[in-house]
């Protein structure tokens, strides 16, 4: 029974040390470790292949990359 609680334990730890490790995206974005494509206020449908991109930091649908490189609503694009 020990030793089940220390193994729960440590995977809650290891967790714990992996999502503080993901970098904090800014508004309207989240962290994504296989990458899609953002649209930006020229281009908002890009054609995407399945295949995964960069990790980092994506626009939640249906956000746009804005000019100033921050994932902002379509409607307020220049």
């Amino acid at each position: 029974m020990k030793f089940l609680l220390v193994a729960v334990f440590i995977v809650i730890i290891a967790i714990a040390l992996v999502r503080s490790q993901e970098p904090q995206c800014g508004n309207n974005a989240f962290y994504m470790e296989c990458g899609g494509c953002d649209g930006t206020c020229d281009e908002p449908l890009v054609a995407c292949t399945m295949i995964c991109h960069e990790p980092g930091c994506y626009c939640e649908w249906p956000n746009v990359r804005g000019p100033n490189g921050e994932c902002i609503p379509r409607e307020q694009c220049p």
